[in-house]
């Protein structure tokens, strides 16, 4: 077996046995894949795929159908399985919560596991960009738009617990 696939199986492994409840071995083999595909072109040094699952992890449990989505005056989370608009806009989708706005097609896009990455790819690089490189400034524009970055999302922490669990998934096991 190649390092490269050791290490990519290594990784699977650590998911699955991270978040049991929430993905299978094959599951976790589908996001690892993925994950790594996006994340080449993510705009961090190291820990891209980490990043990328710890994420998703944080945002949907790996649910590519989550949505946010309005619903009267309160904001909504969850699965959304129907392939009608949930609520009103603008919608949040896929296992990142990526930005749809108010294009409930590009929403159902984001189900697709690999695009779901993919822009989330794209829409970290903007915080990247945004926030000269760093990474839990970005996770925190992430979550809550502009002010995340100069707030720490209202001192929620956000960005600092997502990159804690991506270290966490780094960590070599120990038995």
């Amino acid at each position: 077996m190649s390092l490269v696939l050791m290490i990519a199986f290594a990784l699977t492994s650590r998911v699955a046995e991270l978040w049991p409840r929430d993905l299978d071995a094959d599951s976790a083999a589908i996001h690892v894949q993925a994950a790594e595909q996006a994340g080449k072109n993510l705009h961090v040094k190291e820990g891209a795929t980490e990043l990328l699952l710890a994420l998703a992890w944080t945002e949907s449990r790996f649910d590519p159908t989550a949505t946010s989505r309005k619903v009267g005056a309160k904001r909504k989370v969850g699965s959304w399985r129907s392939t009608s608009p949930a609520g009103q806009g603008p919608w949040f989708c896929g296992v990142v919560q990526t930005m749809a706005y108010y294009d409930w097609n590009k929403c159902l896009e984001m189900r697709d596991i690999s695009k779901g990455y993919k822009a989330g790819v794209e829409e970290l690089n903007y915080w990247l960009d945004k926030t000269h490189g760093n990474v839990i400034q970005a996770l925190n524009g992430h979550q809550c738009g502009n002010i995340g970055p100069t707030t720490a999302c209202g001192g929620k922490g956000y960005g600092a617990r997502v990159f804690a669990l991506a270290q966490k998934l780094k960590r070599r096991p120990t038995s």
